[in-house]
């Protein structure tokens, strides 16, 4: 989408043509794809915050966008432009019922498949193929041979980082949670890895420093678990930090996949116990990535922010009463209403 007008409506015929050209690629080079996406909140509804963030980002971006620069707003239908072309090439798609890394790390780890993504969260999986950052996946610089065609790329791993980094890889979710979370400061120079980056960097940016630091206090400790770890960490926070930093450890817990089935069988994910009165057909279309699960589970759809004046009406108004009935029949439950 780099290269694509993101400022008036979408160039959907063009990333159509990119999407087809990316898979034709995957194809070229004998891969097999199976594309996992996010289907909403889920039931913990953890990322909200996150969410409501990113959107209040991109509104205070438009002004930039209405001059004509490019602010990373994304027309409000590419979500279904790239379902609908991969459905369209029989590439195999499931929408999970809230965030796919789980599931996706999951299904790699099982299946023994690299993962390809621009999602940094991988980086703390520990993951046996690795994964394929996507701003260094050449797709459309496909090296031919007479063998075999290839895709330059990069691949990462968890144990190249942590060999780096002298770190046991049972800590990466305890310095990812540590290292992003909003409750924890890590420009505090009472922490107890301020202050711990190698010697010989004194170029290195601040927060690389502090994560380098951070690195290194855990890399030198000789606990007999990861709890240990955590606990110590955590002995000068608050009951709030130490709640937060928990809650998010509990995200890089790889569960068994779901989505094993639903690729080699078709069978469709179970939902949650909230959601046992879904029938059957709704879950088939939630998966499939024809509904948005955020309504079910939340009452609440949060629609895409578009370039437009803040001085007029949201273009969003048009729909209202479109979506006001649909929302209404997908939320009679048994006829309740």
């Amino acid at each position: 989408m780099a290269n694509l007008d993101q400022n008036h409506g979408g160039e959907y015929l063009a990333y159509q043509v990119q999407i087809q050209a990316l898979f034709k690629a995957l194809i070229d080079c004998e891969i097999k794809a199976y594309v996992v996406i996010d289907g909403g909140s889920g039931t913990s509804d953890i990322k909200l915050d996150t969410r409501m963030d990113r959107q209040r980002a991109r509104l205070e971006n438009i002004p930039a966008a209405l001059k004509g620069k490019k602010m990373g707003i994304f027309p409000p239908s590419i979500m279904s432009v790239f379902e609908q072309t991969l459905n369209d090439m029989k590439v195999p798609l499931v929408k999970c019922f809230g965030e796919a890394d789980g599931q996706l790390a999951a299904l790699a780890k099982e299946w023994s498949f690299p993962v390809l993504s621009g999602d940094t969260d991988f980086f703390i999986y520990a993951l046996p193929k690795g994964v394929l950052p996507l701003h260094n996946f050449q797709w459309d610089s496909v090296k031919r041979t007479e063998a075999s065609s290839y895709i330059p790329c990069k691949l990462y791993t968890t144990s190249s980082f942590c060999t780096f980094f002298n770190i046991n890889d049972q800590l990466l979710p305890v310095f990812a949670s540590l290292a992003w979370n909003d409750y924890v400061n890590l420009r505090d120079e009472s922490t107890r890895w301020a202050g711990g980056s190698a010697p010989g960097r004194p170029t290195m940016p601040q927060r690389a420093s502090r994560l380098e630091g951070l690195l290194s206090w855990l890399g030198a400790r000789n606990d007999r678990t990861t709890e240990d770890t955590l606990t110590a960490a955590m002995a000068d926070m608050s009951q709030q930090a130490r709640r937060e930093v928990q809650k998010s450890m509990l995200e890089y817990r790889l569960p068994s996949s779901s989505l094993r089935g639903f690729f080699s069988e078709g069978t469709v994910p179970p939902l949650p116990a909230e959601l046992s009165w879904v029938p059957e057909w709704v879950r088939a279309s939630l998966t499939r990535g024809g509904l948005g699960a955020d309504i079910l589970m939340h009452r609440r759809k949060i629609l895409r922010i578009q370039v437009e004046s803040s001085n007029l009406k949201s273009s969003n108004l048009t729909s209202k009463p479109i979506r006001q009935v649909l929302y209404g029949v997908l939320l009679a439950q048994g006829g309740g209403g």
